[in-house]
């Protein structure tokens, strides 16, 4: 079949499945690029960390606004029209990535996704969750400074002496550097009094200055636990007098609040959400192969429960909180228009 005539029949589907015979990451990458130009929005699902990184190796060759413009250190990634999710549950980098590319989906403009199949599996926080979770700072507006690090500290920002890494901040009298979600490099705010002067990406080894901005959208550097306290602590008083929560478990699970550690969406929220809400409902998925899809979830999801296993925080409470079932995500998938690389 010509490319064209297969594009045009997959740029028409609304369910049904192709296949893809001797296909590699560049031609998957490529097809993706072409529907997202016709005006379909993509999920492309890959195995590991090293086809994550070639796939968005070859979106970004695919990509016009992406291949020709030098990277933007200032260029928030929902600005990007591919964006990822990364894999594995290492917790404060894996999910401030999360939360970030959770809410250039949400904003529309990023229309790609490239995601490991851990995202399939995972529960994540509610639809609505940037709805109250979201600060703009503007150059020339008026906001306190210790009302900007209360909100940090609030969000699930860890102080330090030196901002290197996302999820941390530090404050230096009237300056205030912090590393938000969906940005390549931290930020500077400075202040004169309450008023923002000024709003400078800088290097975090150099501590020199990469450029100046407009705004910062700050987004909370945590899944859970930035609000809505006393709705989970209701939920695992619930579980723990219906005996699906043990008190020591629930004692565990309030102390690891109280002390802002992460926890995952699934065990903190009453009704988390999965990634196909997040997406258009005409979205086209890329998938490995059919015949291994299904082992691929199952095997997946083993590991998962593995990691959390390791961690008494995150699996306090029954897999099917913080996990879906790898069957129920393969019927999810077999729902939607997709290609399969065989």
């Amino acid at each position: 079949m010509q490319y064209k005539i297969f594009l045009k029949h997959l740029l028409e589907s609304a369910s049904g499945h192709f296949r893809l015979v001797r296909g590699g990451m560049a031609t998957l990458c490529r097809i993706g690029c072409d529907c997202l130009a016709a005006g379909r929005s993509v999920a492309l699902l890959v195995r590991n960390r090293e086809e994550r990184n070639l796939a968005a190796a070859c979106t970004r060759l695919f990509s016009p606004d992406m291949s020709v413009q030098a990277a933007d250190p200032a260029r928030p990634r929902w600005q990007e029209s591919w964006v990822s999710l990364p894999s594995g549950l290492e917790r404060r980098g894996s999910w401030t990535e999360r939360i970030a590319t959770l809410y250039a989906l949400r904003r529309g403009k990023s229309r790609g996704l490239v995601a490991s199949l851990d995202n399939i599996l995972l529960r994540f926080m509610p639809r609505d969750f940037f709805d109250k979770h979201e600060l703009v700072l503007r150059k020339g507006e008026e906001l306190s400074p210790d009302m900007l690090a209360g909100q940090a500290v609030e969000w699930g920002y860890v102080r330090t002496p030196m901002v290197t890494t996302p999820g941390e901040c530090a404050r230096r009298g009237d300056i205030f550097d912090i590393f938000p979600p969906g940005y390549e490099r931290p930020l500077r705010v400075e202040f004169f009094g309450d008023t923002v002067d000024d709003i400078r990406v800088f290097d975090p080894n150099t501590q020199r200055s990469l450029g100046s901005v407009q705004e910062l959208r700050l987004l909370p550097a945590l899944p859970a636990g930035v609000s809505g306290r006393d709705k989970a602590l209701a939920r695992w008083t619930r579980l723990s007098q219906k005996a699906l929560l043990a008190k020591e478990q629930r004692d565990a699970l309030e102390l690891a609040l109280e002390q802002g550690k992460t926890l995952l969406p699934g065990v903190y929220y009453d009704a988390p959400s999965i990634l196909e809400e997040w997406l258009p409902k005409d979205v086209i998925w890329l998938l490995p192969g059919r015949a291994d899809l299904k082992e691929e979830l199952e095997l997946r999801r083993e590991e998962l429960l593995r990691e959390l296993e390791n961690d008494e925080l995150s699996l306090p409470l029954s897999p099917r909180y913080a996990l879906r079932e790898a069957a129920d995500a393969l019927a999810a998938l077999e729902r939607a228009p997709r290609l399969y690389a065989e």
